[in-house]
């Protein structure tokens, strides 16, 4: 088949009968885009087959255990397992309905088709948890700025945390799904605790973005560190808290417990990586 032949089938195929949901999670894309996808994508098409067999059986073992930790878990809404030219691992989004997605040539790219999916199925599953239990972000725009930092900072962490404790035998690289992130945090420890500390309610994405997004960014910040302070944040408070009563911390006893921790943090000397 001819390339202009190859897009014509993959929109026919792969888009259309999707339309809203790729819309919704990953844009619309030129001709070119997706001629360029499509060859790119070629090579992986054995890996993410595997993938995407993986998430299908390991989705519902992993539900259990979680739905084990979490008797009172009662979230309804639509997993989806879709190719999503990279965007994402996975991630949470309302179109009309509540969708938990995976990103099948994400997950494929950077984890291969080895990966312990487990980390990733928790961590998700626990955003769904979280949003019912108590969301300050509920129906906010992170774009837009709405969302201040102390509450994504906590959102990503706690899922974080929460992953490591129905995943024990996990590594933290394991559990953050990056084999260097904990090690370079740790590393400017004080520095990130400092300036998450001063931002906290800050929605403003020059400040979040170098924090929590998946992109390198020009400020020095370790991409995605926002998820480890914030792990390290949940860990101190699940010393003495249950999951269930964490998952429940908002507003401003969250914020005041969040910058004791992040004051105790930024005193802490710097662990080389």
């Amino acid at each position: 088949a001819t390339e202009t032949e190859k897009v014509k089938l993959f929109r026919e195929m792969v888009l259309v009968p999707h339309n809203e949901i790729f819309a919704g999670f990953t844009g619309e894309r030129t001709d070119e885009d997706i001629a360029k996808y499509i060859k790119q994508v070629a090579k992986l098409i054995p890996r993410m087959k595997k993938v995407n067999a993986r998430l299908g059986t390991e989705l519902p073992k992993h539900e259990a255990t979680f739905i084990k930790a979490f008797p009172d878990m009662n979230w309804k809404g639509k997993v989806v397992f879709m190719p999503n030219y990279g965007i994402t691992d996975s991630g949470t989004g309302r179109i009309n309905d509540v969708y938990l997605v995976f990103g099948v040539d994400t997950i494929a790219v950077r984890y291969g088709e080895d990966a312990d999916l487990a980390a990733l199925f928790h961590h998700e599953l626990f955003h769904m948890y979280h949003s019912l239990s108590a969301d300050d972000g509920s129906g906010k725009s992170r774009e837009k700025g709405e969302v201040p930092l102390y509450w994504l900072v906590w959102g990503e962490g706690l899922a974080t945390y929460v992953s490591h404790r129905l995943n024990p035998s996990a590594t933290i690289e394991q559990i953050l799904l990056s084999k260097d992130l904990a090690g370079r945090s740790d590393a400017m420890l004080p520095q990130l605790s400092k300036l998450i500390r001063e931002n906290v309610d800050s929605g403003t994405p020059d400040i979040w973005k170098p924090l929590m997004a998946n992109a390198a960014n020009d400020k020095g910040i370790p991409p995605r560190s926002g998820y480890y302070i914030g792990y390290l944040i949940a860990k101190e408070f699940g010393n003495k808290m249950s999951l269930q009563k964490l998952a429940r911390l908002h507003g401003p006893d969250l914020k005041k417990r969040m910058l004791k921790v992040l004051s105790k943090l930024e005193k802490q000397k710097p662990q080389s990586s």
